[in-house]
């Protein structure tokens, strides 16, 4: 049976930060995930993904580099899990965060996807700032008209049902 969650690690070249990112999933505390690495990344990153050997762990490389969305959707078509769990190879996540988010999830049918707030760090780990988004229906539909009201490394999403897709762009 396939795990409830996929995590979409996408990571391009992110060698210095990448083995934290990884730390920081496979140390969740809800631990029914596959973790998936994409992103045609070459030498270093390639080699950090490489020492990890847990069975939750499965690494697609890209022939060439397709960017967030290509490799995103390449990502959703390897897996059949319920929930996809987004992070970026440059970016941890707390221990609770795929608990809570699948959680709010299962509690609440009527959402396709939950994102949560971030703090910015700089390579030392100091923390150098906040980045906010609404959490009311206003405040999203308001943040929609100017940006996107969702983290895209901190989202969560029920995957569509078999007889429909969800594709991801990047807007130029």
């Amino acid at each position: 049976m396939p795990p409830r969650v996929t995590v979409l690690l996408l990571a391009y070249h992110d060698a210095p930060f990448l083995g934290e990112a990884i730390e920081s999933v496979l140390a969740q505390t809800y631990t029914d995930f596959a973790l998936v690495v994409d992103d045609a990344s070459t030498g270093a990153s390639l080699a950090v993904v490489e020492r990890y050997r847990d069975r939750r762990l499965r690494l697609i490389v890209n022939p060439v580099n397709v960017g967030t969305g290509g490799s995103h959707n390449r990502g959703l078509a390897a897996t059949t899990s319920e929930y996809v769990v987004q992070l970026d190879g440059n970016d941890i996540g707390f221990p609770d965060r795929i608990a809570r988010q699948v959680q709010f999830l299962d509690e609440h049918p009527e959402v396709a996807v939950v994102g949560s707030q971030a703090t910015i760090v700089d390579v030392h780990g100091r923390t150098i700032g906040e980045m906010w988004r609404p959490t009311t229906d206003l405040g999203i539909r308001w943040c929609d008209m100017f940006q996107s009201p969702l983290v895209h490394s901190n989202t969560a999403l029920r995957r569509a049902p078999p007889n429909q897709s969800i594709l991801c762009g990047e807007l130029a």
